[in-house]
């Protein structure tokens, strides 16, 4: 028991355990140090090289498996090593036996008792007699499977980041190719309006760490751009759940089906409405069902040729996903069937929230004065390119700015009437700028590619946009900022991106 109510404290010194009567550690118990070795997991040996015999802590036997009646010695420890193994092993303990040294070394073995396989690391060293020779080899044991594993998996996410990363930029390269329009403004917006889809879908993907996406949840992103015309649409379906693939694929779907709607069909006027639904097929092999009809639109004539929206959606279901589509160009709208294969579903889906519907934007007010806006962020082209959509929506650029510092120092040298910033700037956060700015009174907005998670409590009501940038959203930015008097309140907030909860 500890006599709390001493006077006296511990002291600790170099060489010694610490306290008032100084203990070295030579006075130390051998049942002390063993303890302390199992508490923390490891196991000791003392091998004698003469003889063959040796001695080990309870810890060593734990770690190899070894039953009470067998000693882990040097040729016992040989027995449970994996094949593969073996000769690296070997080589080092040869070496250090050689060269009179300490050695280090990690292998796999197979446990005595369960013949389970385990990674083990040894740390040990030579002990030569009065004459010089290798005598005895002593040493610790550790089971270092939890950290080989974590180095594994961590391998193979990196692995994993780098093949969907250029499996992407594959993607991008593709639409950015294959799109084609009459002039430029049409080809930007086509092309933004498709990576913007895939933009949306990452992003469902990566809060559900790629397990898959609500196909609800999915079509709710897809429509978020589209303000003003969700009251068309009447969504029903069971709860499903897509794997990554598919659900990047059915992104694309979704938006070419609502840009076409929008632009030529039942979503291009006040009267028109869209009937999406889905539904399982049971049987011999399982499948999902979706249907997109249209109807109020302008009248509809079949296309006398094929365009890239139509390629992309015959392409995404018939050719990756292994599904069929069927188009009826019907005079009163379009109606698309589409049947995906059960392998692409995840096998349970949550119950899904109510759809909700986008607010209508704001107009813009009349300025008179053009907006200066504060750009902050440290990757040189979205920097530029968001530069150039504040310029087209009619704002002065302050910056870019690539630092916190750099950010800071242009605000106390020029007038600004908001600011755009990354949250992170190259490992550092951009949060003492958006404290600056709220204490000014001064409305902003967060850039991220992540979701409103990373954000401090603080703002967890701030404006998020999420990457890829979208120039609608960008431009409603702007327009709340123009007559925004602080910083924007939560309700300012539902008509603008939405955020990954």
């Amino acid at each position: 028991m500890v006599d709390t109510g001493s006077s006296v404290s511990p002291t600790f010194s170099p060489g010694s355990i610490g306290s008032d009567t100084s203990i070295s550690w030579a006075d130390l118990d051998e049942r002390h140090i063993l303890l302390a070795l199992e508490l923390g997991g490891v196991g000791s040996f003392d091998w004698n090289l003469v003889t063959g015999e040796g001695a080990a802590s309870k810890g060593c036997y734990d770690i190899f498996g070894y039953g009470p009646n067998t000693t882990p010695t040097y040729s016992n420890v040989l027995r449970v090593v994996l094949p593969e193994d073996l000769e690296a092993f070997r080589t080092e303990i040869d070496a250090a036996l050689r060269d009179d040294r300490q050695f280090r070394s990690e292998f796999r073995i197979v446990r005595s008792n369960d013949g389970v396989v385990r990674w083990v690391r040894v740390d040990g060293g030579i002990i030569a007699d009065e004459q010089g020779r290798a005598a005895r080899m002593v040493g610790i044991v550790r089971d270092v499977t939890d950290r080989r594993r974590a180095q594994e998996r961590e391998h193979l996410l990196a692995r994993e980041v780098d093949h969907r990363a250029k499996n992407l930029l594959t993607v991008v390269q593709s639409l950015v190719q294959l799109t084609r329009a009459n002039d430029i403004d049409a080809f930007r917006q086509a092309v933004n309006g498709r990576i913007q889809a895939l933009g949306r879908a990452h992003s469902l993907l990566a809060s559900s760490r790629w397990e898959g996406a609500d196909l609800c949840l999915l079509i709710e992103e897809e429509l978020a751009p589209f303000t003003g015309v969700a009251q068309q649409l009447e969504v029903e379906g069971p709860p499903v759940k897509l794997r990554p693939a598919a659900a990047q694929s059915m992104a694309l779907v979704l938006h070419e089906l609502i840009t076409n709607a929008a632009k030529y069909g039942a979503l291009s006027n006040e009267n028109g409405t869209v009937h999406l639904h889905w539904w399982h097929a049971l049987g011999e092999h399982e499948r999902l069902n979706i249907q997109w009809c249209e109807q109020g639109g302008p009248t509809l004539r079949p296309p006398d040729h094929k365009g890239f929206g139509t390629t992309v959606i015959s392409a995404s279901i018939e050719r990756q996903l292994g599904g069929t589509l069927r188009y009826n160009w019907r005079p009163e709208g379009l109606c698309c069937d589409m049947s995906l294969p059960g392998k692409e579903l995840v096998e349970r889906g949550r119950q899904l929230p109510v759809l909700r519907v986008p607010q209508q934007a704001h107009a813009e007010p009349h300025r008179d004065k053009s907006l200066s806006v504060l750009v902050v962020e440290d990757e040189p082209l979205i920097a530029l390119q968001i530069a150039q959509l504040l310029v087209e929506a009619g704002c002065r650029v302050i910056g870019p700015a690539a630092t916190v510092g750099e950010a800071l120092e242009l605000m106390g040298g020029a007038e600004i009437d908001a600011a755009l910033l990354d949250v992170d700037l190259n490992g550092a956060r951009s949060f003492p700028i958006a404290d600056l700015l709220g204490e000014e009174g001064k409305p902003f907005g967060f850039l991220s590619g992540f979701g409103v998670t990373e954000l401090p409590a603080r703002f967890q009501h701030a404006v998020l946009l999420s990457k890829p940038l979208c120039g609608k959203e960008l431009s409603l930015f702007v327009a709340h900022a123009a007559h925004a008097e602080t910083v924007f309140t939560p309700q300012d907030t539902t008509i603008l991106q939405k955020r990954l909860l």
